[in-house]
């Protein structure tokens, strides 16, 4: 999803989970988050649900319209991953991150801080969130 010098978070689908027809809090998106910092690394599953990913990607597109201080936030109703991305002056993207494995135990180490990237890396995390809704669905509780 993103890969800097001074920052790497990516995401893989390990399930995608729908009850019945699925909907707000009946369908998840089960991941394994892998983020890299010069020092540390970590690796943590975490849950999130489609709609917050959606959410996401849309105010990327809007960030991606140079609008300045547009911001995008990934955080889910399930503890263990915050992303927040602000546009800056000049294409310049701040960011700030919290990953942990509090979605299993409350309390867990905490890896967080501050990246920095260009506007020219919007498109290819945008891409990465539609690679992630585009994984199918597995019915459960049928």
């Amino acid at each position: 999803m993103i890969e800097t010098p001074e920052f790497s978070l990516h995401f893989d689908v390990t399930d995608r989970t729908a009850e019945g027809d699925g909907g707000l809090y009946l369908e998840w998106l089960h991941l394994r988050v892998d983020v890299r910092v010069p020092g540390f690394t970590g690796k943590v599953e975490w849950s999130v649900m489609p709609s917050e990913l959606l959410a996401f990607r849309d105010a990327l597109a809007e960030m991606n319209e140079l609008v300045s201080g547009a911001s995008a936030e990934l955080k889910g109703t399930e503890p263990g991953v915050a992303l927040r991305l602000t546009a800056a002056t000049g294409g310049c993207i701040k960011g700030e991150f919290l990953v942990s494995d509090r979605y299993r135990n409350p309390e867990s180490a905490v890896l967080q801080g501050t990246f920095s990237l260009d506007q020219s890396y919007l498109p290819e995390i945008s891409a990465a969130v539609d690679t992630l809704l585009a994984c199918p669905a597995r019915r459960v509780g049928e």
